[in-house]
């Protein structure tokens, strides 16, 4: 509920915390370093003779005359500049060049002048040149330098002619639709720039490499998104350790699970000994306690309690309060402030009252009554801490609280049950149009149009392995079997929750093997129950199907029956999961080993 400042208290001002933030992309930078960047190896300590050699033979030699013209012409142009620059082989002169330290748009535009050669063409040739010097393994630009240019051919090239076996194996791996889709290309082209810089093949790439490949990626183009695809691949070949982080995507944002000692410290309570009383307090209950509930135990009792003590008493140290001190901290307790940004920009303040107040008395009273417990066992270490306890029974109950809570859960109940047949209609709705859509997708032909939702759409002219996608008048690409299926679930999800009354983890936990028959003693008649595995309150409970619940729970087994039973007569030993070594079928969307992928009746 919100007050006014003349009602409440306004609390005191803590300082800001330490952000956590980054500390998990700093411990895996610290258990994963990345390969350092060569400058020595087999391809570019050759001569020049030996690496124009290379050039003139395939699988370097393009097979245009004139494409391998330039090509050669640009390649030989570049060696012989380096060839007056310090060091023993291409890479170590290239690294001591103007161009290492340049970025890619840099190059573009001074190259020439660099190199010495004033061609009208001179830029296209000096390009094609480090193009076939970088296929060739004889120079590695930087990730960084690759970041500022591109290059439409490079991602084929270095597909084809260097690991061709990891990027075959990747392929099948993935799906053709996922290798061919706008994000796999963008994945495909880290990976490509990573064996540039790097060397080696996909599955020399280590967890370090990815992670500065994202460091790298979020400096020179922190908008672009769709870059954390090729960690999951290859996390899929099965390169990287079992211990590497499960994503790249928001590392640098988390926290992740950081020490006893990093959670204090972020409040940066000025108490030395109470901090390290805190500290050895938090590890005494930390074999008992989740992280979650880690971290919330060291917010309650430095944030909240503590640093509100040393607000009110600078200096103190020890947990013998005053009694005036302890009614100015329970009295800054009650109230917080809350922060919301209104329209025009500006910050509105306002004091709320806490709605934790009670958990935040338990926590610090189970702080006193903890050392005085432990102090019996070991007085020498919990003895010097044991003090009266400023939280007495009353001001941890928190009954006062709950029924308040249940009274605004009830509100928010009534103040929603009139909507809740609107929903209902609307999901119906919902999907009796994704059902029409789907009926005229497939009484089109391959190619050929039909009208969905007022518009005019036209059919994917080749059968895939996702049949029921079609394009709108713009060449959007709509996936209408997708759009059905999650109409049928949000539709089915409503009307579950609708007539069970469940939570959302008890519906989860529902299967065909929930529903069971029961035989009334008197009359004989079957009665249909609906068990209901057990959740929050820990207990099972048996609810009466209604006809109308039987009616939702028959349509979700039937469809679910009729997809396993086509799956089974397409192809009969189909996976339920895609493993190394299988790939998509086409006639049925499932994974299947190389064996029986073959033997698909489609086939």
């Amino acid at each position: 509920m919100v007050t006014s400042t003349e009602t409440l208290r306004a609390p005191a001002v803590i300082r800001d915390a330490q952000p956590l933030a980054g500390e998990a992309l700093r411990a895996a930078k610290k258990s994963f370093p990345p390969r350092p960047y060569e400058d020595a190896w087999p391809a570019t300590s050759q001569s020049y003779e030996e690496v124009v050699a290379r050039l003139n033979r395939p699988p370097l030699r393009a097979a245009s005359e004139s494409t391998h013209f330039y090509r050669r012409r640009g390649a030989t142009l570049i060696l012989r500049w380096l060839l007056d620059q310090p060091g023993s082989t291409w890479q170590q002169r290239w690294n001591a060049s103007p161009a290492a330290n340049a970025t890619g748009a840099q190059w573009n535009k001074l190259n020439a002048s660099w190199v010495g050669y004033d061609a009208a063409n001179a830029n296209g040739i000096l390009n094609t040149g480090l193009f076939a010097l970088v296929c060739a393994d004889v120079l590695r630009p930087s990730l960084h330098w690759q970041l500022t240019r591109t290059s439409t051919n490079l991602r084929a090239i270095i597909c084809q002619y260097r690991d061709p076996e990891g990027f075959a194996r990747l392929n099948e791996l993935v799906g053709p639709e996922a290798w061919s889709s706008h994000l796999g290309i963008l994945a495909k082209n880290v990976l490509v720039k990573l064996l540039i810089a790097k060397g080696g093949g996909l599955a020399d790439i280590n967890v370090g490499d990815a992670i500065e490949y994202m460091e790298a990626h979020r400096e020179q183009r922190a908008t672009s998104g769709g870059q954390s695809l090729f960690y999951s691949w290859l996390k899929d070949l099965g390169h990287l350790p079992p211990d590497a982080p499960v994503s790249l995507r928001l590392l640098h944002r988390t926290s992740g699970q950081v020490s006893v000692e990093q959670l204090v410290d972020r409040y940066r309570p000025q108490s030395k000994p109470i901090r390290d009383l805190l500290v050895e307090y938090l590890k005494e209950r930390q074999p008992t306690m989740d992280y979650t509930s880690l971290e919330d135990a060291s917010r309650t009792l430095v944030r909240n309690f503590w640093l509100q003590i040393e607000r009110i008493q600078p200096g103190i140290d020890t947990l013998r309060l005053p009694s005036e001190v302890v009614s100015a901290w329970k009295q800054v307790s009650r109230t917080k402030v809350t922060r919301r940004r209104l329209p025009d920009g500006t910050v509105h303040e306002a004091v709320t009252e806490r709605a934790n107040y009670g958990n935040l008395m338990i926590g610090v009273r189970a702080l006193y009554l903890d050392l005085a417990h432990w102090a019996v066992e070991e007085p020498e270490r919990w003895g010097p801490w044991v003090a009266p306890c400023p939280v007495s029974a009353a001001d941890a109950s928190t009954s006062k609280h709950e029924k308040r809570r249940k009274a605004k859960m009830d509100q928010r109940t009534r103040e929603r049950l009139p909507a809740l047949s609107t929903v209902v209609r609307a999901a119906k709705a919902n999907w009796t149009e994704a059902r029409e859509g789907m009926d005229a997708l497939q009484a089109a032909p391959l190619g050929g149009q039909f009208t969905f939702r007022g518009g005019t759409y036209t059919r994917q002219k080749k059968d895939s392995s996702t049949p029921f996608r079609a394009y709108d008048e713009s060449g959007r690409r709509i996936h209408l079997g997708l759009l059905e299926e999650r109409a049928f679930w949000a539709w089915a999800t409503i009307e579950f929750l609708q007539h069970t009354g469940a939570r959302i983890e008890e519906m989860l936990e529902a299967s065909h093997h929930a529903l069971i028959q029961y035989k009334l003693p008197t009359s004989g008649d079957i009665v249909p129950l609906l068990q209901v595995a057990p959740s929050k309150t820990d207990e099972e409970r048996l609810l009466l199907v209604s006809p109308e619940l039987a009616d939702v729970l028959s349509t979700v087994i039937a469809r679910v029956r009729d997809l396993e039973q086509a799956r089974s007569r397409c192809c009969p030993t189909t996976t339920s999961r895609r493993r190394p070594g299988t790939r998509r079928c086409r006639c049925c969307s499932s994974g299947h080993t190389e064996a029986s992928a073959r033997q698909c009746p489609d086939k």
